[in-house]
């Protein structure tokens, strides 16, 4: 349930990956911190169980190792993959649940 609490606690889990001893600790934290902020409910599960925090040297990054929160199968930071798509014609499904919505937005 959404409380300041739990908004905090979510909070820290997102800016404070580094201070985790281990990638399976600091995803175990983050995909807790998400659901007690949101909910349980079995998309928020299933959702969060597709994101993982791991340390992999960054390609673009001359190597740098970076933690962040990734897609487990290919290893691809979320915030590239939301970087890349930034600009992006919005898909219809998304035009369709959110009228009006724009890029900028």
């Amino acid at each position: 349930m959404s409380t300041p609490k739990t908004r905090k606690k979510l909070v820290e889990a997102l800016t404070g990956l580094k201070k985790f001893s281990s990638d399976a600790e600091a995803t175990a934290a983050f995909r807790q911190a998400f659901t007690d902020y949101g909910s349980e409910t079995p998309d928020n599960v299933e959702s969060v169980g597709k994101i993982v925090v791991r340390t992999k040297k960054h390609p673009w990054l001359r190597g740098e190792r970076v933690r962040g929160l990734r897609l487990p199968k290919r290893g691809w930071l979320l915030s590239d993959v939301l970087g890349e798509a930034e600009g992006s014609p919005i898909p219809s499904r998304v035009r369709r649940k959110f009228p009006g919505i724009t890029r900028e937005e």
